[in-house]
């Protein structure tokens, strides 16, 4: 009698951890799935039904588990194959299957990245599945603002090394898209004409047919409210995360970018010295949803340095204009002076001669150098009658606002 009470109470204290087991199965935060040697579904634990959504009632057997989770033909089959492949070398061997990354589809759609392993057992197989989506997105997100740091110090250094403007922007839109990972990269100006066109001025990763045939514009109106009309006209960054769930009233340049396969958008106003926008930066990614506000952050500090450095170059562009004309201007001054038949001497602040025209010159016959310098009541000997050098000096003209003055003679 004692024996049999001892077996029961074995039994019992199995039968009790063994549903400790259990529970402690269904509750850890991995999903797991318990599958009999014939392929039938034992058992899945509650993050099973949490991450994937699939009961027991929709899993009978592996045979629904597979077209369910890898709904595309060809994926499912090479999925299939490598499983296979692993089980049949887990068998072999007597090792575990090791973990391999797949993309599953949830029982509502959304397709998740899963570490899926195994453990062999004497007459079933569990099954471990990991979501891992999360952790590759931010992986995947840190390479990007890695990429992105590092195109935004290849533009600064564009931007040191610039001497020309279009040169500028050629570069800037190709590290945009060579160094920061992006498919289209653009720059384009704010014309001031009647319909506020806006001027594609340069690309990369497009051809310029993408534009063809969509009059491009920054006003209020539906061609101008894609993010390059609008980050123009408000002088705003201007996100699209979804371009095919974007307003319907953007549908002419909408749709020719989803049928070149862009996802989303976003446009950062240019902005001049006074905080005029004369223009934006238009980045495109393939993917919905896809620059994250770290990156929206960066790219705004990189368009707000190509503004600075346009504003710069044209600053210096107009400078050296400016110079130019002036060194022209005083060519021309020196050339009618030199050439002029009248008598031309300048006087600095001090009143000393700092220059005679060569019809002055004439009239001395002692080196140049000792008649500049002197002031005006200190004459060299002439070699002309005096009444000419007198009459010069009768008709000089005073100092104004006490700069030097040029005295002139017939």
């Amino acid at each position: 009698m004692s024996r049999s009470n001892s077996r029961r109470q074995g039994e019992e204290a199995q039968a009790e951890s063994e549903a400790r087991i259990r529970r402690f199965l269904m509750r850890v935060p991995v999903a797991l799935a318990q599958l009999g040697s014939d392929g039938t579904f034992l058992n899945i634990n509650d993050r099973f039904v949490q991450l994937f959504g699939y009961t027991l009632d929709d899993l009978r057997r592996v045979e629904d588990w597979w077209p369910r989770a890898y709904p595309d033909p060809a994926y499912r089959q090479e999925v299939m194959d490598v499983w296979a492949a692993a089980v049949q070398r887990s068998v072999l061997e007597g090792i575990d299957i090791p973990g391999r990354e797949y993309s599953v589809t949830c029982k509502n759609g959304e397709v998740r990245l899963v570490e899926v392993s195994g453990v062999m057992l004497p007459d079933e197989l569990i099954v471990t599945l990991f979501d891992v989506t999360e952790r590759r997105r931010a992986e995947q997100a840190q390479k990007r603002l890695n990429r992105e740091l590092h195109a935004v110090t290849e533009c600064n250094q564009a931007l040191m090394r610039a001497e020309d403007e279009q040169a500028l922007l050629d570069e800037i839109c190709r590290i945009i898209c060579e160094a920061a990972g992006y498919p289209v990269a653009c720059v384009a100006y704010a014309e001031q004409d009647v319909g506020r066109s806006i001027r594609v001025v340069a690309r990369n990763g497009v051809d310029a047919g993408f534009f063809a045939g969509i009059p491009l514009t920054w006003s209020d109106r539906d061609i101008g409210r894609g993010p390059l009309g609008a980050a123009t006209r408000t002088g705003l960054i201007t996100e699209v995360p979804d371009l095919a769930a974007s307003d319907p009233l953007t549908v002419p340049w909408r749709d020719r970018a989803l049928a070149h396969g862009y996802r989303s958008a976003v446009a950062f106003p240019l902005k001049d010295d006074r905080q005029l926008t004369f223009g934006a930066l238009l980045i495109c990614s393939g993917e919905a949803h896809a620059i994250t506000a770290e990156e929206v952050r960066l790219l705004d500090g990189l368009a707000n340095d190509l503004a600075f450095g346009i504003t710069a170059l044209r600053i210096r562009a107009e400078r050296r204009k400016a110079e130019v004309q002036l060194i022209a201007s005083e060519q021309l001054f020196r050339a009618l002076v030199e050439n002029a038949p009248d008598f031309i001497l300048r006087y600095d602040l001090d009143l000393r001669r700092t220059y005679l025209n060569p019809a002055v010159r004439k009239l001395f016959d002692v080196p140049l150098e000792q008649i500049l310098g002197q002031r005006p009541n200190v004459l060299p000997r002439c070699t002309t009658p005096s009444a000419t050098w007198s009459t010069c000096r009768r008709r000089s003209i005073a100092p104004r606002n006490s700069r030097p003055s040029c005295l002139t003679a017939p």
